[in-house]
C-alpha cells in the first residue's frame, strides 16, 4: 500500500482522541477507516470529529441561538444548551490614535488610503483548485493596486499551493506577505482595514465588531449566520474586485454596515458562563435520551 495512503488509516477501533491525532498530523484534514485487513469501511473529516466532540459534551455553549438550535436537534438536553456569545470578541472596538500610529507603522500602511486584509483558506473538498481561487483574489487585489495585508492559510490540505501563489506576488510593493500575525496586532489591523477578503471565519464572527466590511469568497462559510458586513461572490476576479470597491466605496452599503449587529457576540460572555458552570452539579446530568420511537 502507498505509503502516502497508509499514513491517513485508522483503525476501527482506534479512539477518537487517535482519529484527531492523524487528521492533524496528515495535512489533508481526513483519515481512512480500514479493518484489520485494510478494507476501506469509511472515511472522516474534521468537520465528523466536531460533531463528536458536541455529542460527547454535557454542557454546550453556542455562540448564538442559531447555533443552539442546531445543537439541539442533534439531540442534546435544551436544558445544558446555553447561547452565550464568543468570549473574547467585543461588540465594539476603539483603536485609541497611538496605537493605530504604532500599528501602522509597524506594518508600513498609510492610513489615508484604503487597507485590504486578505486571509484565504483551501477547502476540503476542493483541494485541486486551491492554486486556481487564490489566483483569482490575487489578481483582482492586483488589479486594484490597493495596499494589502496578505495573512497564510491554515495547515489544510492545498494550503501549500495557496503559499506557493501568494508569493508570485511578492515583489509587488503594495502587498506584504505574513506567516501569522498576533491576536491583538490582527485586532488592530481589523479596527484599521477597509475590507477583509477570502474565507476566513472571522469577517464573520469578528469583522461586525470592527465595522468592517468583508468580500467572502466561495462556499467555504456557507449557511453560517451573519451580519450585514458580507458580500458574497464566487471565484472570479471581476466579481471579487467589484465587490472590494463596493466594500470601500459604497456610502449606503458602508451605513448598513455600521448598523448591524454581531450575532456572535453578547455582553458579558465570559463572565456568565462561569455563574452557569458554578451552578451546575455534575452528577444531576439526566441519562442521554434517544429521539423518536
Amino acid at each position: 500500500m502507498d505509503k502516502k495512503i497508509e499514513s491517513l488509516i485508522v483503525r476501527k477501533n482506534n479512539t477518537i482522541r487517535e482519529a484527531m491525532e492523524c487528521i492533524s498530523k496528515s495535512g489533508v484534514r481526513i483519515v481512512l477507516i480500514a479493518d484489520a485487513n485494510k478494507k476501506l469501511l469509511g472515511a472522516v473529516i474534521d468537520e465528523h470529529i466536531r460533531h463528536a466532540i458536541t455529542k460527547l459534551a454535557n454542557i454546550h455553549f453556542p455562540a448564538n441561538e442559531k447555533s443552539a438550535k442546531h445543537i439541539i436537534k442533534m439531540g442534546e438536553n435544551s436544558e445544558y444548551v446555553f447561547p452565550m456569545g464568543n468570549p473574547g470578541i467585543p461588540l465594539t472596538y476603539h483603536l485609541s490614535d497611538k496605537r493605530k500610529k504604532k500599528i501602522a507603522r509597524k506594518y508600513n500602511l498609510n492610513v489615508n488610503q484604503p487597507i485590504l486584509l486578505v486571509i484565504q483558506h483551501p477547502i476540503t473538498t476542493q483541494v485541486g483548485l486551491s492554486a486556481f481561487q487564490i489566483r483569482e483574489t490575487m489578481e483582482a487585489v492586483k488589479e486594484l493596486k490597493m495596499q494589502a495585508i496578505v495573512i497564510y492559510p491554515n495547515s489544510d490540505a492545498g494550503s501549500r499551493d495557496i503559499i506557493k501563489i501568494i508569493h508570485e506576488y511578492k515583489d509587488l510593493d503594495f502587498i506584504r506577505i505574513y506567516k501569522n500575525i498576533e491576536r491583538e496586532d490582527f485586532i488592530d489591523l481589523m479596527a484599521l482595514g477597509s475590507v477583509i477578503i477570502g474565507n476566513s471565519s472571522c469577517a464573520l464572527i469578528e469583522a461586525p465588531s470592527f465595522n468592517l466590511p468583508a468580500v467572502n469568497i466561495g462556499m467555504r462559510q456557507e449557511g453560517r449566520e451573519r451580519a450585514e458586513n458580507i458580500i458574497d461572490v464566487s471565484y472570479n476576479k471581476k466579481e471579487i474586485k467589484k465587490a472590494i470597491l463596493k466594500a470601500i466605496y459604497d456610502k449606503k452599503f458602508k451605513a448598513k454596515v455600521k448598523r448591524s449587529l454581531n450575532p456572535y457576540v453578547k455582553n458579558g460572555t465570559e463572565e456568565n458562563i462561569i455563574k452557569i458552570l458554578k451552578k451546575i452539579i455534575l452528577s444531576d446530568f439526566p441519562k442521554r435520551k434517544f429521539l423518536g420511537n
